[in-house]
């Protein structure tokens, strides 16, 4: 058993809906990161999240869980303590409880569904504790989702903080790669989360410009650390967001697919502790 010290040690919280993918997110990083030898699905009530008979037999998560993960970073092994939240408002207290322990969050939105009254609340909830926050957009692989009207909505909602480190590809109604906005370079899935350099489509050129000059205006303007760790993120100058910052330095390596089609396999989860 490895023994951490609190440097090593960082806090992460899930938030977000109902139902947007946080207990799928946390099986997928589960697998990847050794927990688990295969990944359960919240219909099959065998996730490591929800075991409690409650949460089996009603398919959602009522109490906080706590997922011990253990990654190799560039300056030794790291321990991620992720905390996976109930969605719905009944347990609010749960979601309390888990944010006021963490060191950043995460919050998890459905890309079909955009934002609802728990990605409010999550952000709130952030606003309130001072959390760097990052944005994992879920359902991607869904014909109906709009990661543009996505974009346009949060920015709307929450301001020009807002800014995409990655952009979709998708031919033929299928989501296939992604752009990435800070190399300006395009990747091609081959198989699972494995991908090829790509040229970028001439139909993602524009949503790409948009993308980079928000993503360089933003941090011009508040000269913060650029992470990616998913597909939006939010960063505060703050101690706290500088303790977040070195933490995750090693995971900003390990996240090429920021928007996701998690709901069909873990791909993206593998994506979120491997970047390019």
């Amino acid at each position: 058993m490895n023994v951490y010290g609190t440097e090593q040690i960082r806090n992460v919280v899930l938030l977000g809906h109902g139902g947007a993918g946080k207990t799928t997110v946390a099986e997928a990083l589960a697998l990847l990161t050794g927990v688990t030898k295969r990944m359960g699905k919240v219909p099959d009530g065998n996730t490591i999240s929800d075991y409690d008979k409650e949460e089996i037999k009603r398919q959602f998560s009522i109490s906080t869980t706590l997922i011990p993960l253990e990654y190799e970073g560039e300056d030794g092994p790291i321990k991620i303590n992720l905390l996976d939240t109930p969605g719905f408002f009944d347990f609010v207290g749960e979601v309390e409880e888990a944010i006021s322990v963490a060191d950043a969050a995460i919050i998890v939105v459905n890309c079909k569904a955009g934002i609802e009254p728990g990605t409010e609340r999550a952000w709130e909830m952030c606003e309130k504790y001072n959390l760097p926050r990052l944005i994992f957009v879920t359902n991607m692989d869904d014909d109906h989702a709009s990661y543009r009207e996505l974009v346009v909505k949060l920015e709307t909602k929450f301001g020009r903080k807002i800014a995409p480190f990655q952009l979709p590809i998708r031919e033929n109604e299928k989501f296939v790669g992604f752009v990435n906005v800070v190399k300006m370079g395009g990747r091609r899935f081959t198989h699972l989360s494995d991908y090829e350099e790509c040229e970028i489509p001439d139909y993602v050129q524009k949503n790409l410009t948009i993308a980079r000059d928000a993503l360089i205006e933003y941090n011009f303007s508040r000269s913060v650390f650029c992470l990616t760790f998913c597909t939006f993120r939010i960063l505060s100058n703050t101690p706290r967001n500088i303790q977040f910052q070195k933490a995750t330095k090693e995971l900003e390596k390990h996240l090429p697919l920021n928007t996701s089609a998690i709901l069909q396999d873990y791909t993206s989860c593998h994506n979120l502790l491997h970047i390019p």
